[in-house]
């Protein structure tokens, strides 16, 4: 009587295929994660430009966020929200993976509403050259590319 098992042979050779797709795979997921990861950064950036946007409204005053990249000697980039001359409404360092392109600030007058030079992009990068875009419109409007 013939047993209805796999040989040796056929076994290695499913395993072999298995482990063939699985790291035929493995890139792909690192960058997808990675993506994942820049996107998040980029909607915390939106988050807090919005909360930056009801404070000035709030406070009855003009509140910054300003945007500032890795320096020279290897500090990570940060952005931090506040009214000229006080404390910090907060300060967020970014992880050493990511950076600003550029110093950029974003200012919102106490209507909400950026002031005449108060709009702009703040351009983040990742370590893999990828860029996300959070713009700031004329009228106060708050996205993200």
């Amino acid at each position: 009587m013939r047993s209805r098992s796999f040989t040796l042979m056929e076994t290695m050779v499913v395993l072999g295929i298995v482990a063939m797709l699985f790291f035929a795979m493995v890139p792909g997921f690192f960058n997808a994660l990675r993506v994942f990861e820049l996107k998040a950064v980029a909607r915390d950036i939106v988050s807090d430009l919005r909360l930056a946007q009801s404070r000035a409204i709030s406070l009855k005053s003009t509140v910054t966020a300003e945007f500032n990249p890795k320096s020279l000697f290897g500090d990570s980039a940060f952005y931090k929200i506040g009214r000229q001359g006080k404390s910090p409404i907060k300060r967020v360092n970014l992880p050493s993976k990511f950076n600003f392109v550029e110093t950029r600030v974003i200012k919102f007058s106490s209507s909400g509403f950026p002031p005449a030079g108060g709009s702009g992009t703040v351009l983040l990068e990742d370590i893999g050259g990828r860029v996300k875009k959070v713009i700031v419109s004329s009228t106060g409007r708050v996205r993200m590319e």
